[in-house]
């Protein structure tokens, strides 16, 4: 009885603190969020939800090989009226309550707790930009909290569904989290067949037994299984479309020529974020780069060793995840390896340190090792993180918000008054902070999502225009040589996103 009541206690200051931290975490980061302007890749999905009608947007979506998760779940609110905002609050909302999570239930020691929590990921880039990324948190600490039902024979069929559909989200969150769920749905199968098995040692027996042992689940364990298989195909499909339909998947297969120099990218993006331009990261001072490979490599190791016998299959979970994940980067993104993207690495690490622990209960002197590489891993970021946040409060992010304001109060409305831009792609949040009014690509086409500009001509654009027609033209940094043929009327500040810095000159 006095056991009881001190786990009861125990508990109940567990949540306590965790409800704490995850308010004072939404408190301090929701101040990031009001003070960040939106740019192009985060206002593309409302625009696309907005516009396009559900057909239109699948296609849309296909095209650029995204998974439809994170777009379903902002569906609703796009379809509802609700504005920019609503995407980013699903973004801080699933980001606190992560955080929430993981001081309620993940068994690491509380310091590790507010490290994590204070790393670049957690404290700025996944609840400040709204992204599919943004989710991945919640997904991945929500699967982790879940985890120890499996492992229980006699577990409601409820928790084994929820388990199931979460691991399903991540598939489809975004393609680089696809060996992840992979991973995670056989170690669903391969626990839940072992834990009803008849014969005994069967990770010696053979896999034919294996197998036989499937009749031994429950009927409607029968039936999440195929589900979750199912729930892995879309992604599939996905990125098979995109390769049909957009050429540039199979131009960028040379890219693993450029494998060192993503892997260089990569290893800065943990330390040193929107420096001196986001993404693209040349240069890396040599001492910080061996100082951050080698911490990396610590991390790495610490999994091998410490992860000891029983989670054999976690530690090669792991590996396999981020070795999938790198890829990824080496063959379609060796030009732009985004903070967000990297540092979804630091998160698998944590997930599996904390799902092991689960297994590992009697080795927790073998922990501390990690716990220690861990913590090390996301101190690293802290400081850039906190960089990130300094420029992003004081200065403009994209001033996309700055050249749509200008435009609106300069630049008469009028059906004969029309603003083109050079690039669509990187003029959306123009766009959207346009409202009704339209800016039309080089084509005449009103911009209304992401849609590659192959190439731009000021006389295609004066070809189109009518009599009395005024026309203005809205152009970015990179195409600065064509400034000395047009008068122009206003140039934005200085963004940390130095493609979304633009000009306003005057055509016609």
């Amino acid at each position: 009885m006095i056991k009881s009541f001190m786990e009861k206690s125990d508990s109940r200051k567990k949540t306590i603190t965790a409800i704490l931290a995850a308010l004072a975490y939404a408190a301090l980061t929701l101040v990031w969020v009001f003070h960040h302007e939106i740019w192009a890749d985060e206002v593309n999905v409302w625009l696309i939800l907005k516009n396009l009608s559900f057909t239109q947007a699948v296609m849309q979506i296909t095209v650029e090989g995204h998974p439809f998760f994170f777009y379903l779940i902002c569906l609703p609110f796009v379809k509802m009226g609700f504005s920019m905002f609503s995407v980013q609050m699903i973004c801080h909302l699933a980001c606190s309550t992560a955080v929430f999570l993981l001081f309620r239930f993940s068994p690491f020691p509380f310091i590790l707790k507010v490290i994590v929590a204070l790393g670049a990921g957690l404290f700025y880039f996944f609840p400040v930009m709204a992204r599919s990324y943004s989710v991945l948190p919640l997904l991945l600490f929500s699967i982790a909290s879940l985890y120890p039902k499996i492992l229980e024979k006699e577990v409601p069929i409820r928790y084994l569904a929820l388990y199931v559909l979460l691991i399903a989200f991540t598939a489809n969150t975004h393609v680089v989290m696809y060996a992840f769920a992979l991973c995670m749905s056989v170690n669903f199968i391969y626990e839940r067949i072992r834990l009803n098995s008849v014969i005994k040692n069967m990770e010696n027996s053979k896999i034919v037994h294996f197998f036989k042992n499937f009749k031994n689940l429950r009927k409607e364990e029968k039936i999440i299984i195929p589900c979750l298989i199912a729930g892995l195909l879309p992604p599939v499909f996905t990125v098979c479309l995109a390769m049909k339909a957009n050429a540039s998947f199979s131009h960028s297969l040379p890219g693993f020529s450029n494998a060192i120099a993503t892997l260089r990218k990569i290893i800065v993006n943990f330390y040193d974020f929107l420096s001196p331009d986001l993404a693209l990261k040349t240069n890396c001072p040599h001492i910080l780069s061996i100082f951050v490979s080698l911490a990396i490599i610590v991390v790495l190791t610490m999994i091998i060793f410490f992860m000891k016998k029983k989670s054999s299959k976690l530690m090669y979970a792991s590996i396999f995840s981020i070795l999938f994940q790198i890829a990824i980067y080496v063959v379609s993104y060796s030009a732009y390896i985004f903070p967000n993207r990297i540092l979804i690495i630091p998160l698998i690490l944590l997930f599996f340190s904390w799902i092991a622990s689960y297994e590992n209960r009697e080795e927790n002197s073998s922990g501390k090792h990690l716990i220690v590489s861990l913590a090390i891993l996301f101190l690293i970021s802290i400081p850039g993180g906190l960089y990130a946040i300094g420029r992003d409060y004081r200065d403009n992010f994209s001033s996309a918000r700055e050249m749509a304001d200008y435009i609106m109060q300069n630049i008469p409305d009028k059906p004969n008054v029309l603003v083109f831009t050079t690039e669509s792609a990187v003029s959306l949040g123009i766009a959207y902070h346009l409202g009704k009014r339209p800016l039309y690509d080089y084509r005449g086409n009103p911009v209304i999502c992401y849609s590659p500009t192959p190439w731009f001509s000021p006389d295609y654009i004066k070809s189109m225009l009518k009599p009395g027609d005024e026309a203005y033209l809205v152009m970015f940094r990179a195409e600065g040589h064509y400034l000395g043929m047009f008068d122009v009327l206003y140039r934005t500040k200085p963004s940390i996103l130095s493609n979304e810095i633009f000009y306003l000159v005057r055509i016609v």
